[in-house]
C-alpha cells in the first residue's frame, strides 16, 4: 500500500511538478516572442520617399561653389541695329551731319592740297581781295553775320555767325554756342553746284542733284538755291542762306579764301611741331 501510494504520489507529484515547469516555460516563451515582435514593428522606419540623398563625397553642393568658379552663362547674342546714312542731330535744331562729302571736285574746279585728309574743291566764285576783307570785318564784328540756316529737321532759323580772332573757327549760337574749324571744311558749295554724291545713284537723275541734303529738303530748296550756300565737313554741314545772290556770291569766296588760309596754318602748325 504504502508502496503504491508512494509511487502514485511520487509519480502524481512529479507530473503535478513536471506541468508546473512546462506551463510557466511556454507562457514566458509566448510573452518573450510578443515583446520581440512588438519591438520589431516599432523599429521599422518609414519609407524614405522624401528624403533627398547626401551628394557624393567629392562633389560640393550648390552652395558650396564658390561665385568665382561658377559656370557662367553665355550673353545672349545681339545684334547692332544697322547704320543708316542718315546723320545724327547736334542738337541744334537738327542740323545735318551727313558725311556725303568725301567725294571729288565737280569737272572744271580745282583740287588744292594743303596735307591735310581731305583736299579742299575750290570754286570760280570770281571775289576780290576788297571783299575778302570786308567778309573777314563783318563776321568779327560784334554784331556778326546774320543768316537764315537751315536745318536737318526742314525747319529755318535765324542765327549770326562769328568768325574768331584767329580765324581758324566759325561759330553760332543757339542754346548753347555751336563751333566748326575751318580747317576741316573741305568744300564751300553754292546751292546750284552738283553734289557730287548724288551722280549715278538715281534713275530719275542720274546725272546728280545740286546742293546738299538739307537744301534739297528744305522746302524753299529750288526758290533759294541761288542765294544759298553750304560748308561741307566730313561729318556734317552746315547750310546757310544769304539776303540776295551777290552777297551770297560774296561770302563763298570770302570764306573759300578764309578756308583755305586756316587750313594752311594748320598744315605750318603741324610742320613745326614735328621740326621742333
Amino acid at each position: 500500500m504504502f508502496g503504491a501510494c508512494g509511487g502514485c504520489c511520487e509519480g502524481g507529484g512529479s507530473g503535478e511538478r513536471g506541468r508546473a515547469r512546462v506551463t510557466p516555460d511556454a507562457s514566458s516563451l509566448l510573452k518573450t516572442i510578443k515583446e520581440e515582435s512588438s519591438v520589431a514593428e516599432t523599429a521599422i522606419e518609414p519609407p524614405l520617399r522624401d528624403v533627398v540623398p547626401d551628394p557624393p563625397m567629392n562633389e560640393p553642393t550648390k552652395e558650396e561653389i564658390p561665385s568665382s568658379v561658377k559656370e557662367e552663362t553665355p550673353d545672349e547674342t545681339t545684334t547692332e541695329p544697322p547704320t543708316t546714312t542718315e546723320p545724327a542731330r547736334d542738337g541744334d535744331g537738327g542740323d545735318d551731319d551727313n558725311s556725303d562729302t568725301e567725294s571729288v571736285a565737280p569737272l572744271g574746279n580745282q583740287t588744292i592740297s594743303t596735307g591735310l585728309s581731305t583736299p579742299l574743291t575750290k570754286h570760280d566764285y570770281k571775289v576780290s581781295a576788297a571783299d575778302v576783307a570786308e567778309v573777314r570785318r563783318v563776321l568779327k564784328s560784334k554784331q556778326g553775320w546774320s543768316v537764315r540756316k537751315h536745318c536737318r529737321d526742314g525747319r529755318v532759323r535765324l542765327r549770326v555767325l562769328k568768325l574768331d580772332a584767329a580765324e581758324t573757327k566759325l561759330s553760332w549760337k543757339d542754346a548753347i554756342s555751336k563751333t566748326i574749324k575751318l580747317d576741316k571744311v573741305v568744300e564751300v558749295r553754292l546751292g546750284t553746284i552738283l553734289d557730287p554724291s548724288t551722280v549715278g545713284i538715281s534713275n530719275k537723275r542720274p546725272k546728280g542733284t545740286a546742293g546738299t541734303v538739307v537744301l534739297r529738303r528744305s522746302a524753299d530748296g529750288q526758290k533759294i538755291a541761288k542765294r544759298a550756300f553750304s560748308f561741307i565737313l566730313k561729318d556734317r554741314t552746315l547750310d546757310v542762306e544769304t539776303a540776295d545772290e551777290d552777297e551770297c556770291l560774296k561770302y563763298c569766296g570770302a570764306f573759300q579764301a578764309i578756308i583755305e588760309e586756316a587750313r594752311l596754318k594748320t598744315v605750318a602748325a603741324a610742320a613745326a611741331a614735328a621740326a621742333a
